[in-house]
């Protein structure tokens, strides 16, 4: 029994002796081999490199699902706009309403002032009419008419001449007339003013936008016109 003992005693010290010899020996060779140490620790380094490009890969793929979702979710995506109809019309259906609250209410007396050269279109007479809106369904049709459809005699015409939602005033001047001036007495609630002026060339041009409760100055040269509006 005895000499089991010391046999396995034996054994272990032996066991134990051939690892501390291993163990010794491999320090030992790190240490007398740079390269080996080097390349340890270079595996290492790579190993961390590759874990910190992971974690960036797994950042940036983050931010990107973030943006995406931010794009789409914005208010300038169509989606989102086709949600609130009621925003986008808004901004289509309203349009500042000529003069101040008192115009409104109770109208207003303007003036309209007119200068003409005597060579003015080609020495001959030039038709204007200023035309006054009442009812909001009129003043986009009539903003889409030309000066030479307005000034013709079809019944669709005259029908809308003695509209009850229209005033119309008209002006002629001739070459021996350098200066007029008118009157014209603008009721409440217009919702806008346009001036069509019948000269040689702008047959096929639109009218022009005013505001009905500003005093109007409109000067004729010798190759067209110009106009301007002020409030006194």
């Amino acid at each position: 029994m005895k000499k089991a003992k010391k046999k396995i005693a034996t054994a272990l010290s032996t066991s134990l002796i051939a690892l501390l010899g291993i163990s010794y020996s491999n320090t030992a060779l790190a240490q007398d081999n740079p390269s080996g140490h080097d390349n340890l620790k270079t595996n290492a380094e790579n190993a961390q490199s590759g874990a910190e490009s992971a974690t960036s890969t797994a950042n940036s793929a983050k931010d990107t699902s973030k943006s995406i979702n931010d794009f789409f979710s914005s208010e300038d995506d169509p989606k989102g706009k086709e949600l609130n109809p009621k925003q986008n019309s808004t901004g289509l259906q309203s349009r500042e309403k000529p003069g101040n609250l008192f115009d409104r209410l109770f109208g207003r007396v303007t003036g309209v002032q007119i200068y003409t050269q005597k060579n003015a279109n080609n020495n001959s007479s030039i038709l204007s009419e200023i035309v006054i809106v009442y009812k909001p369904e009129l003043y986009q049709q009539i903003l889409d008419t030309k000066v030479k459809d307005w000034f013709t005699l079809s019944q669709a015409n005259k029908n809308l001449r003695i509209s009850n939602d229209l005033q119309i005033y008209r002006f002629e001047t001739t070459p021996d007339l350098t200066y007029s001036e008118y009157l014209l007495d603008v009721n409440s609630s217009a919702v806008g003013a346009f001036l069509f002026t019948r000269t040689q060339n702008n047959l096929n041009s639109l009218p022009i936008k005013l505001n009905p409760y500003k005093n109007t100055r409109i000067k004729y040269f010798t190759f067209g016109f110009n106009f301007n509006q002020y409030p006194e």
